[in-house]
């Protein structure tokens, strides 16, 4: 579905209204870029508010993206879900940080088994 797309709104001052929209925007072809390798995730708990995903949010997966130190991914460890900080230590170990500090870093004690990284947010307010 297109809907209609503006190019700016400026967040500081208030600029003069417009509405001489000359595009469209696919909100499909905008957040997913290999569809056959994207899913989404509803969002529960807070241990990633500091990273700007809140409860309820809709997180997209794409599972094509290889990881890095610092991407925020849904991995399975010891056999729980989990969307967290990918990061490795200074010995190499993987381990999966919270973006709240009320929340310790999770090392595995088994297995890390990493599904995707998180390419967008989606959040809806009403």
């Amino acid at each position: 579905m297109l809907i209609p797309y503006f190019e700016s709104i400026s967040a500081w001052f208030p600029s003069p209204a417009r509405d001489d929209t000359k595009f469209q925007l696919d909100f499909n072809t905008y957040l997913v870029d290999h569809p056959s390798s994207t899913f989404t995730v509803r969002v529960k708990w807070d241990s990633m508010k500091d990273a700007g995903i809140h409860e309820n949010d809709l997180v997209i997966v794409d599972k094509s993206l290889k990881h890095k130190s610092w991407d925020i991914i849904i991995a399975q460890v010891d056999r729980e879900f989990t969307l967290k900080y990918y990061m490795v230590d200074d010995k190499g170990r993987g381990y999966l940080q919270p973006a709240n500090s009320d929340y310790p870093p999770i090392y595995p004690q088994e297995e890390l088994i990493i599904f995707g990284v998180i390419s967008a947010v989606v959040r809806k307010y009403t």
